[in-house]
């Protein structure tokens, strides 16, 4: 068992998971995932698992060869081993010419948000990356680097982050989720004002 499946082929999955996640927080769909897309990149570079010079649509574009080549997910042990392989694939231009941007970006992020997941050892989920095109001002990639890794080391799932701005968790995982989110913040600016934090968070309730 690889280190992540998908049910149906990477393109048809990913597109339709990724679509339906930009969907459901009301937003355009190809400006959506252009931003979630740029900041997966800054994260996954921040990590260390995507590399300075990384297209984000070549390796898209890359994973979707690949897999018509069997080169798929499910045969390998690690994010690494798999991404090595699909970066030493040689890309067919024609090929290239029948994926939409859109579907090469959507199978980046896909692919790349598993990778995130393995390196911090965290179930993230396609709908935090929504939530944070929603909130794209407030959720930079410094940002969103931080409540990665902050909610990673104390074993909280990233993606109850969504429930939290939705007021779907019950008081004492409301409180744990906004405890993480605080340190988050403070990781990056150990002077800023708690109450400060908190009005943040509270505006982009819904």
């Amino acid at each position: 068992m690889g280190f992540f499946s998908f049910v149906g082929s990477i393109v048809s999955s990913a597109f339709n998971a990724v679509k339906s996640v930009i969907e459901k927080v009301g937003l355009g769909f190809e400006t959506a995932l252009k931003v979630i897309v740029a900041i997966v990149v800054a994260v996954g570079k921040a990590l260390g698992i995507i590399p300075e010079d990384e297209v984000p649509e070549e390796l898209g574009d890359r994973v979707i060869q690949a897999e018509a080549q069997g080169i798929v997910p499910e045969k390998f042990d690690t994010y690494a081993e798999y991404m090595k392989k699909v970066r030493e694939l040689e890309i067919d231009p024609e090929l290239s010419e029948k994926s939409t941007l859109e579907e090469k970006r959507a199978a980046f992020l896909t692919v790349a948000n598993k990778g995130i997941e393995e390196k911090l050892d965290s179930k993230i989920g396609l709908p935090f990356w929504g939530e944070v095109a929603k909130n794209e001002s407030y959720f930079t990639p410094e940002r969103v680097t931080s409540i990665l890794k902050e909610f990673s080391s104390n074993g909280m799932d990233p993606a109850k982050i969504t429930d939290y701005f939705e007021a779907n968790l019950a008081p004492d995982e409301r409180d744990k989720v906004e405890e993480n989110l605080v340190k988050s913040e403070q990781n990056i600016d150990a002077d800023k004002e708690t109450d400060t934090i908190y009005n943040e968070l509270d505006s982009m309730k819904r």
